[in-house]
C-alpha cells in the first residue's frame, strides 16, 4: 500500500437499485452526502463510477451538487470499462435489450469491473443487508436509526457530520484496517451477464 490522499480514489457509488421496494426514497441528506464526495473526489483527481439508472440521477439535490447547471447526465463509460480522467462517470448498467437494468450483483460486478478501488452503497433498509464483491470492498451505508448493520453507520439527527464519518470509514478500508461486513459474512456474489454485455 502507498499513501495517497482520499480524493485520489476510484468509488463506485450504489443508491439502491431501480428494483427496489416502493416508498423507501434516499433520505435527501444522504443524496447531499454523496453529491458532496463526488466533488471532493472530482476536485482531488478521483473518479466516481455510478450506474446508468441510478435513483442518484434523478435525484435533484445530487445533481445539483455535481453537475453544472442543465447538464443532463448520460452514460460516460460502457459496463465492465475503465474510466478515463478524473470526475463523475455514469456506467451503461442495462441489458442487451438496453430496456430492463441489470441485477444489484450485475451491477455491482460492473462496477468493480471498472478498476475501482472500493463501492459505497446505500439500500433501503427494507431490502436487509448489502451484497458485496468477493474482490473489491462493499461498504454497506445506514442511518444509525434503521435498525440494519453497516459499515458506515450516519448519525440520523446530525447530517452534518455524514460526509466525514463517511470519509473516516473509507479511509479504515483503504488503509487496510476495516474489512466490511460483506467481506467478513461471506455475503458476496458475482454474476457475469448474459447476451450483449462484456465478458469479465
Amino acid at each position: 500500500r502507498a499513501a495517497a490522499p482520499l480524493s485520489q480514489l476510484r468509488l463506485g457509488l450504489l443508491a439502491g437499485h431501480p428494483g427496489d421496494a416502493d416508498g423507501a426514497p434516499l433520505p435527501e441528506a444522504l443524496s447531499a452526502c454523496f453529491g458532496q464526495l463526488v466533488h471532493l473526489l472530482a476536485r482531488g483527481g478521483g473518479q466516481a463510477v455510478l450506474p446508468e439508472g441510478s435513483p442518484l440521477l434523478r435525484d435533484a439535490t445530487f445533481l445539483e451538487t455535481t453537475l453544472a447547471w442543465g447538464e443532463r447526465p448520460r452514460a460516460t463509460t460502457r459496463y465492465g470499462e475503465r474510466c478515463v480522467g478524473p470526475g463523475l462517470h455514469v456506467m451503461e448498467a442495462h441489458d442487451a435489450s438496453g430496456k430492463r437494468p441489470m441485477s444489484w450483483v450485475e451491477t455491482t460486478v460492473g462496477l468493480c469491473g471498472a478498476g475501482l478501488h472500493a463501492v459505497v452503497a446505500w439500500r433501503p433498509a427494507v431490502c436487509g443487508a448489502v451484497t458485496g464483491h468477493p474482490m473489491v470492498p462493499v461498504l454497506s451505508v445506514q442511518l444509525d436509526d434503521a435498525g440494519v448493520a453497516a459499515d458506515v453507520l450516519l448519525p440520523a439527527a446530525r447530517p452534518h457530520e455524514w460526509l466525514q464519518v463517511l470519509l473516516g470509514q473509507l479511509a479504515a478500508v483503504a488503509g487496510g484496517e476495516l474489512t466490511p461486513i460483506a467481506l467478513r459474512s461471506g455475503n458476496v456474489d458475482f454474476q457475469i451477464p448474459r447476451g450483449g454485455a462484456v465478458s469479465l
